[in-house]
């Protein structure tokens, strides 16, 4: 191909695409916080979380349920550490949790787990809801398909809190 009818074809090309019709809105992309619970790769949505940390220092309370890790001071306030692990039935790695993420603005409650994976945005067509819930107790919501690994596993944080703070308990909203 000559000099020339590289030039004509490139600017057909960029002439070809003023012709085509615009794109529709595109729909947003869902944030993930992903992380690993031992083998097991999860996800939460971003939107529903105040943050994600480092594993503050975690006093134990003597009496405490099993899941309960112990209170850590949080930005001036206590909050009490859950081992998502131990909630979600999974095997506990040997080694201690390096990661919370908290959920909860007026009552902070942090999850404590071993490897963040970090951030992700998702198309919402890659997440696919369960029709039943056998994964991991009635904890996972959906499945997110990865174009370049293994699913992850979307956790429900409202049916997590409702085994933490039953519904019974009086609290604001």
């Amino acid at each position: 191909m000559s000099e020339d009818q590289a030039l004509d074809a490139l600017q057909h090309a960029f002439d070809d695409a003023f012709m085509r019709p615009l794109a529709g809105p595109r729909t947003p992309d869902v944030a993930l916080v992903a992380f690993d619970l031992g083998e097991d790769r999860f996800a939460l949505p971003l939107q529903e979380l105040v943050g994600v940390y480092e594993l503050p220092t975690t006093v134990p309370l003597p009496g405490a349920p099993g899941a309960l890790m112990g209170l850590a001071g949080l930005r001036g306030q206590l909050v009490p550490v859950y081992v998502l692990a131990a909630l979600l039935g999974t095997p506990r790695p040997k080694e201690p949790p390096r990661w919370i993420v908290v959920y909860g603005r007026t009552e902070p409650v942090a999850l404590a787990f071993h490897v963040l994976r970090g951030h992700l945005d998702v198309a919402p067509a890659a997440i696919r809801p369960l029709a039943s819930r056998p994964l991991a107790g009635t904890f996972v919501r959906a499945v997110v398909r990865m174009a370049d690994g293994p699913p992850l596993a979307l956790l429900d944080l409202a049916a997590l809190d409702a085994v933490i703070r039953p519904p019974s308990e009086e609290r604001p909203q």
